[in-house]
């Protein structure tokens, strides 16, 4: 071995290589494997490689034959990567590839075809290993290709939640130099799925087996002392405290403004919820009726809860809502439907026009005049705020004439949360907010943009 790792990266353009930013730090090769028959070019007897880079993809094979020799009269069976490298380090990137990976070095290695649908691929390895971050930093290229049949002495890395595996590894162990009797392990074989940025992902891996496999690099170990303190010029040393000092500064402001984030959210949580939650499937805090009750006094309203209120009375409304002299009958109410029953809304109104009639009103609330009523219903709760319909459309549609005409509110749990975002936002006050909800009627706002 030379003071450069000798790497033969295949199946990989010339411009390809020329782009990588840690191609310096190796002896590159260029060869070329042909996914779909036996054809193969190695510029050197492939036992002589340290590290070995593949595409193992029909694709890249096709895309960069033309800059290899097209037959290899003469190359023996020998010449081939059938397990060359087993105290190296190879890197194989996985696509679509005839079956068989043993014109790659990898006849051990059992791939079937990838569900193309499968998309979400989680940690699957129990211990922390050294390549973790590189599923954190780069996301692969969706469909992936394969699934590897894991076996001794593979080990999974990211895998879909039937587990099976889209990237796994090996590990082998090594006698630390100079002593013949202690060993650790190290890693020799990552195979993994296509990135979005492959080449990105191999300066990362080149760059970090300068560490984890750093035998590879002999040529690193007589710089070493170079970095040591005592050969550091004293002004050097200086900026780089005063670089570490600024990271820890950095890193101090960015924790504390994450956890005003994290507040932030908790403070403003219950505005998202009366999106997501109805009474029957959610408990105490989570429920529907609470968060509505938050975002309703948060508005400037007051609301009284009618089961604390009339606590020994059959339960009617679930609010009493009042804004000076204006006063309501709240109904919350939380389904899938896209387009709800009327029941909920022939209950509110028989109650608004009898509420005047029943023992336990205060009497505050009953001078008021004539009551009112808001029904809040979160419909079509499990899809997404933006592909929501309106409430009471088609045939529905007399059920808003006469809410108007009742001066009943109905309001989406939708366009409550647009009101109330404008009112947090600065873009609407809490006066205007209540004199809009209690118009009557379906009750719209500003349309809701996605941003």
């Amino acid at each position: 071995m030379g003071s450069k790792p000798k790497t033969l990266f295949i199946n990989f353009s010339k411009k390809e290589i020329k782009s990588l930013k840690n191609l310096e730090e190796v002896d590159a090769e260029l060869g070329f494997v042909d996914t779909a028959g036996p054809g193969h070019f190695f510029p050197s007897p492939s036992h002589d490689y340290d590290i070995v880079i593949a595409k193992i993809d029909r694709e890249s094979s096709l895309g960069v034959n033309s800059e290899f020799p097209r037959k290899f009269a003469g190359w023996e069976d020998s010449m081939r990567l059938e397990n060359c490298i087993p105290r190296g380090f190879y890197l194989g990137f996985l696509g679509e590839n005839s079956g068989s990976l043993q014109n790659f070095g990898l006849s051990w290695v059992n791939t079937s075809n990838a569900d193309p649908r499968d998309k979400i691929f989680n940690r699957a390895n129990h211990y922390d290993s050294d390549f973790d971050f590189l599923f954190d930093k780069f996301a692969f290229r969706l469909p992936v290709k394969k699934y590897i049949s894991v076996a001794h002495p593979l080990d999974k890395l990211r895998a879909n939640n039937m587990g099976e595996a889209v990237a796994a590894y090996r590990q082998e162990f090594f006698y630390r130099p100079g002593d013949s009797l202690e060993k650790e392990l190290k890693p020799t074989l990552l195979l993994v799925p296509f990135f979005d940025n492959t080449l990105s992902v191999v300066d990362e891996v080149l760059k970090l087996l300068k560490t984890v496999r750093s035998d590879l690099f002999p040529g690193l170990a007589r710089q070493d002392w170079e970095e040591e303190e005592y050969f550091i010029p004293a002004e050097v040393l200086k900026i780089q405290n005063q670089i570490s000092e600024k990271i820890k500064e950095a890193k101090t402001w960015i924790e504390s403004k994450e956890k005003e984030i994290e507040a932030k959210k908790k403070e403003h949580g219950f505005l998202t919820q009366i999106l997501k939650a109805d009474d029957h499937n959610f408990q105490g805090d989570e429920k529907l009726s609470v968060n509505v009750k938050r975002v309703l006094e948060f508005l400037g309203f007051e609301v009284i809860d009618v089961d604390k209120e009339l606590q020994k009375t059959i339960k009617k409304e679930d609010f009493w809502i009042v804004d000076g002299n204006y006063f309501a009958l709240g109904e919350v109410t939380g389904t899938e439907a896209k387009n709800p029953k009327v029941t909920e809304y022939s209950g509110l109104l028989g109650r608004v026009a009898t509420i005047l009639k029943r023992k336990g009103v205060p009497r505050q609330l009953s001078q008021k005049g004539e009551p009112k009523g808001i029904l809040i219903i979160n419909h079509d709760r499990k899809s997404h705020p933006f592909s929501r319909p309106d409430i009471y459309t088609g045939e529905n549609e007399e059920v808003v004439e006469a809410a108007l005409d009742q001066g009943i509110s109905i309001l989406s749990a939708v366009e409550l949360y647009k009101i109330t975002k404008a009112v947090r936002d600065g873009e609407l006050s809490k006066a205007e907010a209540r004199k809009l909800i209690e118009a009557g009627g379906r009750i719209k706002s500003l349309p809701l943009e996605r941003k």
